[in-house]
């Protein structure tokens, strides 16, 4: 009965602990890199916004 050791050693490795934590830190950190990229957007929206500002009081600035 082979699959029933195909079938046992399925339900163990998807049960196993370790197996699980691996998945976990793996989203774990591709929701962090999702983050990171995120802000890093964010924060060129508001360098962008700030150096437009600065070049309408300054237009000598970019110079």
């Amino acid at each position: 009965m082979p699959y029933k050791r195909k079938i046992k050693n399925a339900v163990r490795r998807t049960a196993s602990i370790s197996a699980w934590r691996t998945r976990l830190v793996f989203w774990a950190g591709a929701a962090f890199v999702g983050l990171c990229a995120t802000l890093l957007a964010q924060a060129s929206s508001w360098a962008d916004a700030l150096f437009h500002t600065w070049v309408a009081r300054w237009g000598w600035l970019p110079l």
